[in-house]
């Protein structure tokens, strides 16, 4: 007799955002001083901050979905 399916929770996507955030403290603080060091930089740091997570959120959400897929 086959078992049944195991039941698993998907995470949500508070849950992988705040998975990226934590994994990426260190570096997110170093940006962040920057900015307060050096404000004639902020609108271009401020734009890569944005951006590095963007980037980060979406190889997470790769890594998920081919995960899912095996």
């Amino acid at each position: 007799m086959s078992q049944p399916p195991k039941l698993v929770r998907l995470p949500s996507i508070r849950d992988r955002v705040e998975g990226t955030l934590s994994a990426h403290r260190n570096e997110l603080v170093s940006l962040l001083s920057r900015l307060v060091l050096f404000p004639s930089l902020s609108t271009a740091l401020f734009i890569r901050i944005i951006m590095y997570l963007l980037h980060q959120v979406n190889l997470r959400f790769k890594m998920l979905v081919a995960l899912e897929k095996n």
